[in-house]
């Protein structure tokens, strides 16, 4: 996988940089997505804990809140003119993972909820699927650069 990133960011093309791109994002949500097995595992082993509903729409709201926040970031970064292509890219690609990855770490902390983990992860769907579209609107030709 990272002999392929390398070559990527080697052909100087936006189609390149894309799939540069993408195989960023996955290796940072995968970096995010494997402690969260572990941990709900974890959880999931040590037993039941209900939560109260007041809990769980605040967790809800917080990870939906942070998964905006870490978008609006990636954006900024992605869009910033005064970075060489390549490095604006990668940045927001990386930084692009948060969306997805903040509801997965709390589905995974939060596992024995089943209904806000459920929620969780449906959430983290939805932002990999947003971030995975954004990044075909962000990525710039190299040879925008001037």
């Amino acid at each position: 996988m990272l002999e392929q990133f390398g070559q990527d960011l080697k052909t100087g093309s936006r189609a390149g940089l894309l799939r540069a791109a993408r195989r960023a994002y996955l290796l940072a949500l995968l970096v995010l997505a494997v402690p969260s097995v572990g941990v709900g595992a974890a959880q999931w082993l040590s037993g039941q804990s209900e939560l109260p509903l007041g809990a769980a729409v605040v967790l809800a709201g917080l990870a939906a809140g942070l998964g905006l926040m870490a978008y609006l970031l990636a954006r900024r970064a992605a869009q910033n003119t005064q970075w060489p292509a390549p490095q604006a890219a990668l940045t927001g690609a990386f930084q692009l993972a948060g969306v997805p990855g903040v509801p997965l770490l709390l589905a995974g902390a939060f596992a024995p909820a089943w209904g806000l983990a459920l929620f969780l992860l449906v959430l983290a769907a939805g932002g990999h699927l947003l971030a995975w579209a954004s990044l075909d609107r962000w990525v710039r030709s190299p040879a925008q650069d001037g």
